[in-house]
């Protein structure tokens, strides 16, 4: 293979890096080996053999399918002592008090956990204990509390599809609706958005269409930080000329330039990775993708073809638009005009390109709203169903998209199915027994319940609430009241050490290959979407919050800010409301699913009749705002296989019609928190 350098891409002539904030692979590789000095030949096996517990990118073995050579990182390396730690000595947790206040690195360096073991309320700290009398402490607290008080929280790194797929179908034999697990607390606002715009809860496009792309916008993630190995796939597409724009408050350093430790070149010269960095405020995502819509119209840099023959919901959309002034825009997304041309030149001079979030985007109260705002921009320049272009959720763990899709959800069924009556009797059929046909509590959902004294066992296998959950202090005062709370884990976390009234302790298994188990991973590739047919599906009410946005709240929005980030939103007053398409008729009979609480439509307003194609369905939900880009309309489309895999062939799959979502029309105003004042927009 010819070798080439690429002088251009270098970040500096210090051998790698020497003097620069970087990341230091080969120390951390000489640290790793020393601190598995102990098991040399395991940690070996786990390696070679094992199944990567990092980030959400995953490996077998010391390969990928994408790419050729080494699929090795410095984030599995560190976890790799997890798999390798002996358990330590049981007597190390008979004061738990002394450890409260450790960080999580501390807590990890005491070593495996073991043994099961239990602390019941005044005792200062954990006793071992048998398995029957673990299991039977659990069994009983189980009966006692029923399905309604008992919950089960699932955390992603280290479970497998059928860990998840068991252990969802387990709770519910025991009546449990409370299921959920840590794909709630990262990229939940991503699942909800993706599947009512492009019907399915996962990426479009995969690691190869990354190489291969002419742009890559990576909006609100860390990947140097938090999926290194991706850096290598990065590093490849720069070689060939890819494009990268980092949209994000700050450049992360890795961001800027990255010193790629498995290729010579780079890892001597590093790399420069990002060529225009976006500093868009906290919470000013949807306000900045809004206004690069704008200019891509004003521009005509649209996809005009792709948008008249796979997407609904343009027209409206455009007329949203229409009604925020981009100044207002820029102002609230924190961004200058020159800013906002130079990513509109990147992006509309771009042929395919790949827009990648994380959750600097997720971890908002209006994430949802910042998801399909993401999702806007991708499908009005048709980067959806080609080579090298497609929307890119990036998950942080190994197991997050199967901990959804494999029916560990409170607010889904396996397959991403809907929880209602239709879907539990059907699965009762087939598992055989009751189902329950009602969502249950999402995981803060849980410590909300906790604290009104409504939860009598909950069981985390994995996972921290204090750490991931807002409030620690509540949070710890929440799982206090829980009179019986299991943790299954192979380490020690801070939650664990929260006194209670019984908490039990149980070892985990280390993540290696297990038999018959596979990695979470999902490869999805879509193709071009072709409307063929409509039906009708149940929307949320236009009243109720998200359930998915991390720290989202019940209460109505009026006409002051209230605890809400600075954001865009829609100013409700007593006479705006929302027009929102409900479907677009193909010939064949419809029905027409009303929203809850829409009064008689307004005076001008167009038909509510489903009978006439593009009909409008008015709501007028003041003061509360309607659900933002909830629809009343079931989609099926056509995905053609990528001719470059081997056999392919034409075939079809059922799903939502990808939209392009308008968000409320009507009177637009920016909310500032601080001043808790508006202004016109």
């Amino acid at each position: 293979m010819k070798f080439e350098l690429h002088p251009e891409l270098w970040a500096g002539l210090a051998p790698n890096g020497i003097g620069r904030q970087k990341p230091h692979h080969y120390r951390e590789m000489l640290s790793v080996a020393w601190d598995n000095r102990a098991h040399p030949k395991y940690a070996w096996n786990v390696l070679t053999k094992g199944v990567c517990d990092g980030c959400a990118l995953g490996a077998a073995g010391l390969h990928d399918w994408t790419i050729d050579g080494i699929h090795l990182c410095t984030t599995r390396l560190r976890l790799l002592e997890l798999n390798t730690a002996d358990a330590f000595d049981p007597a190390v947790l008979g004061d738990a008090e002394l450890l409260r206040g450790r960080r999580d690195d501390q807590l990890r360096a005491l070593g495996r956990l073991g043994y099961p073991m239990r602390r019941s309320r005044g005792e200062r700290g954990f006793r071992r204990i048998s398995w029957d009398e673990a299991l039977t402490a659990v069994s009983d607290g189980l009966r006692k509390a029923g399905g309604d008080r008992s919950a089960l929280y699932l955390t992603s790194r280290g479970l497998t599809n059928e860990t998840y797929y068991v252990a969802g179908k387990a709770a519910r034999a025991l009546g449990i609706t409370s299921v959920d697990s840590a794909a709630r607390v990262c990229h939940a606002p991503s699942t909800v958005a993706l599947r009512e715009t492009i019907g399915v809860a996962a990426a479009t496009c995969s690691l190869r269409d990354v190489i291969e792309s002419d742009l890559v916008v990576i909006w609100g993630a860390n990947p140097a930080n938090n999926q290194p190995v991706f850096m290598k796939y990065l590093y490849l597409a720069r070689r060939r000329g890819t494009r990268v724009v980092v949209v994000n408050p700050y450049l992360e350093p890795g961001l800027d330039r990255y010193w790629v430790p498995s290729n010579l070149e780079s890892a001597w010269f590093g790399t420069k990775m990002c060529d225009l960095h976006v500093p868009v405020r906290p919470g000013g995502d949807v306000a900045f993708a809004n206004a690069a819509l704008k200019a891509l119209i004003d521009r005509g840099a649209l996809d005009e073809r792709f948008i008249a023959e796979h997407t609904e919901g343009w027209a409206e959309l455009r007329a949203a638009l229409d009604d925020m002034p981009a100044d207002e825009l820029l102002r609230a997304a924190g961004i200058d005009r020159w800013t906002l041309d130079a990513f509109v030149d990147e992006y509309a001079g771009a042929s395919a390109a790949i827009l990648l979030w994380s959750m600097g985007v997720t971890q908002h109260r209006d994430a949802t709203d910042g998801v399909r705002a993401i999702v806007n921009l991708g499908l009005a320049r048709g980067n959806i169903g080609r080579d090298g272009a497609g929307l890119m959720p990036l998950r942080g763990h190994s197991g997050v998209q199967g901990g959804a899709e494999m029916g560990a959800y409170a607010t889904a069924l396996p397959g991403g199915l809907d929880v209602n009556a239709d879907n539990a009797a059907a699965l009762a059929a087939v598992w055989g027994f009751p189902v329950p046909d009602r969502p249950g509590r999402t995981a803060p959902e849980m410590v909300d319940a906790a604290e009104r004294g409504e939860l009598d066992v909950l069981w985390c296998s994995g996972g921290n609430f204090c750490d991931v959950l807002p409030d620690p202090p509540r949070v710890e005062a929440a799982l206090e009241r829980v009179p019986l709370r299991v943790h299954q884990d192979i380490v020690v976390t801070s939650q664990m050490l929260v006194p209670g009234d019984d908490v039990s302790r149980k070892a985990g298994e280390p993540r290696r290959r297990r038999s018959g188990g596979s990695p979470t991973r999902r490869r999805s590739r879509a193709g071009s979407v072709r409307l063929v047919a409509s039906g009708a599906s149940s929307p949320r009410s236009p009243n109720a919050p998200d359930p998915t946005s991390p720290g989202s709240s019940s209460g109505p929005t009026t006409g002051r800010c209230g605890p809400r980030s600075p954001r865009w939103c829609p100013r409700t007053t007593a006479s705006s409301t929302s027009i929102r398409p409900v479907m677009r008729s193909s010939g064949a009979a419809a029905t027409c699913v009303p929203e809850e609480c829409a009064p008689p439509p307004p005076a001008g307003a167009a038909s509510a009749s489903c009978a006439v194609p593009s009909a409008r369905f008015p709501t007028a939900c003041s003061p509360s705002p309607p659900a933002e880009g909830s629809s009343s309309t079931r989609w099926c489309w056509h995905r053609p296989i990528r001719s470059r895999e081997p056999g392919a062939t034409r075939s079809s799959s059922t799903g939502r019609m990808p939209r392009l979502w308008a968000g409320e029309k009507g009177s637009w105003s920016c909310c500032d928190r601080r001043s808790g004042s508006w202004w016109d927009g």
